[in-house]
């Protein structure tokens, strides 16, 4: 890593920013080709453990969140789960890394309304199963 030191002006005079001065430094240092390059690409980045402790409840993947311990337990454990979503959604835009997962612009959106259509529904079949238990209870 590098540091990059701007000037804001010529003259060292704090709170005095000439804009075309910094940009041009901007632009020299490649900092405005990297920000661009990272919105283009992959601008989401998950580490595996939240990610998974976020997104499990999408698909039933059999493993028991108390098995994962390491980065690499995690990331099989991502890398099954985004199988089983790229298999039901068609969800392609990712990319695995070695502690993060990357996704491409609006496969985070994606996933987040998939996360509450999923609670939504659980939350409908827990109250149909405790209302018809009220009922019965009451007809008896």
């Amino acid at each position: 890593h590098y540091v990059r030191c701007i000037k804001p002006n010529e003259f060292k005079r704090s709170s005095d920013f000439c804009q075309s001065l910094v940009l041009d430094q901007l632009r020299c240092n490649g900092v405005l080709e990297v920000i661009r390059i990272a919105r283009d690409g992959y601008p989401t980045r998950f580490p595996y453990a939240p990610f998974w402790d976020r997104f499990k409840v999408l698909e039933y993947t059999g493993i028991d969140s108390d098995e994962l311990v390491s980065v690499e337990d995690y990331a099989k454990a991502v890398k099954k789960l985004m199988g089983l979503i790229n298999a039901k959604h068609k969800l392609e835009m990712f990319q695995y890394g070695k502690t993060k997962l990357f996704l491409k612009a609006g496969q985070l959106a994606f996933l987040e309304e998939s996360l509450v259509r999923s609670k939504r529904y659980s939350a409908i079949i827990i109250q149909k199963y405790i209302r018809s238990a009220i009922q019965i209870m009451e007809y008896k």
